[in-house]
């Protein structure tokens, strides 16, 4: 009986060890995992809609290498060498930075002052063209899906400037007088809307201002390249 006796204390010991144990360890998850918030569940969800967009970003910048890599091939293959290619692609950067001439189908707008007299007590400011006249333009014919543009023969990029100089206009350093003239290529009809159209800026300053606004479009007009140097003194490869 003693011997039964020592093997049940020895199971009772046992069980409660091992409840111990247990106790010990749900404490232990318990700390471990917090109460889940519902601002902790939208800030999750986000991160992985923003995971998700970056593997798309990801795949797609795959698909476009392996693309290249294709042509790559299929030049190799064909004659030999990817120097066609690579001046392919010299070319299109050359086009995109501005720094060749371009053709193509496009529009030539032309602004000038009004001739019209100046009403009693309007502001003379009303019938010149300026700055912003010309900007506005041109952001309406970018909107319109124009892809290269100049005015008085200045290629525009990110960094050209235009600001009046009393009657004349400053463009890349340049100064010029009436006419000014803007050249775009890109699609016509579109861009034609972009001057006519009854809500467009163009339609507002010939019609309420009587500004001198004439357009002609072109299956071959060139915009010229890009008259200056650029140098990047702050622009720095990201990390």
């Amino acid at each position: 009986m003693s011997g039964n006796k020592t093997k049940i204390n020895m199971l009772v010991f046992m069980t409660f060890l091992l409840g111990i144990i247990l106790v010990l360890q749900i404490k232990s998850v318990s700390s471990t995992h917090g109460l889940v918030t519902l601002k902790s569940i939208q800030e999750i969800e986000k991160q992985i809609e923003v995971e998700k967009n970056e593997i798309i970003n990801l795949n797609n910048l795959i698909k476009q290498k392996e693309d290249e890599y294709k042509r790559y091939e299929d030049e190799l293959d064909n004659s030999g060498s990817i120097v066609p290619v690579l001046q392919e692609q010299k070319l299109m950067m050359a086009k995109i930075s501005g720094s060749t001439d371009i053709q193509g189908r496009g529009i030539v707008v032309e602004i000038r002052d009004s001739d019209r007299e100046i009403k009693d007590g309007e502001n003379p400011n009303n019938i010149i063209v300026h700055d912003q006249d010309v900007l506005h333009i041109i952001n309406d014919l970018k909107l319109a899906g124009a892809e290269a543009l100049s005015v008085n023969g200045q290629r525009l990029l990110f960094m050209s400037e235009i600001r009046c100089s009393g009657p004349t206009i400053t463009i890349n350093g340049k100064t010029f007088g009436q006419p000014f003239v803007i050249a775009a290529t890109g699609p016509l009809d579109e861009m034609k809307q972009a001057i006519t159209a009854p809500d467009s800026y163009a339609y507002l300053l010939k019609s309420v201002y009587g500004i001198g606004i004439d357009f002609f479009t072109e299956e071959s007009l060139t915009i010229p390249k890009y008259s200056k140097t650029i140098n990047f003194k702050y622009l720095k490869e990201a990390q």
